[in-house]
């Protein structure tokens, strides 16, 4: 009987330990850990052959996750120096010019404003680790009015005239959200 209880034993090891080691690697997986492996070991041809794909798996996220980031970052990068020199010229004609183009001036700085926001939150994104901030309450007839009043001037050497009629309503949303779907919206239906 001790004799049959060993075998078991050793039995049971080779199937729980192998076992073990691919919980540990998806528990450090699940909190982030992208670079943990299974690695080879003992263990039936199954377990070896489920920690193989594992670790295929976990690779492959690793590095959709790091260009994610890379693309981030390299894009933040570009855009934020031209997006700087744009602001200084903006403010350059604005304190020098006067009347309608002062007006046209001050949109085009809430514009660029809003630019650097979209990179800052690129920026933010290639550095955390989640990203996904919670929704907030939006006015949408603002976004709306502000969306429509950017758009104008291209919209009107298209030869289409914008308008919008928003009720006071509001939607639970990630900030900026509205606005891009909003620009999407606005920029297609110019096109076409």
């Amino acid at each position: 009987i001790a004799a049959v209880g060993a075998i078991g034993l050793v039995l049971a090891r080779t199937m729980t330990n192998p076992l073990q080691r691919l919980r540990q690697s998806a528990v450090a997986l699940g909190r982030g850990e992208l670079s943990t492996r299974v690695g080879e070991g003992p263990g039936p041809r199954e377990v070896q052959d489920l920690a193989t794909s594992f670790d295929a798996m976990a690779g492959r996220l690793e590095r959709l996750v790091a260009s994610q980031r890379d693309f981030a970052a390299d894009a933040s990068h570009q855009l934020r120096t031209p997006l700087a020199a744009l602001q200084l010229r903006l403010e350059n004609l604005r304190d020098g010019g006067g009347g309608d183009s002062r007006r046209d001036v001050d949109a085009a700085l809430v514009e660029v404003e809003r630019l650097s926001g979209i990179i800052d939150g690129l920026l933010v994104l290639a550095r955390a680790e989640s990203t996904e901030p919670p929704p907030d309450e939006i006015a949408v007839a603002e976004v709306v009015a502000d969306r429509v009043a950017a758009h104008e001037a291209l919209a009107h050497r298209q030869g289409v005239t914008l308008s919008s009629h928003p009720e006071r309503v509001s939607a639970m949303a990630v900030p900026g959200a509205v606005d891009q779907m909003l620009d999407n919206l606005i920029d297609n239906a110019v096109k076409a």
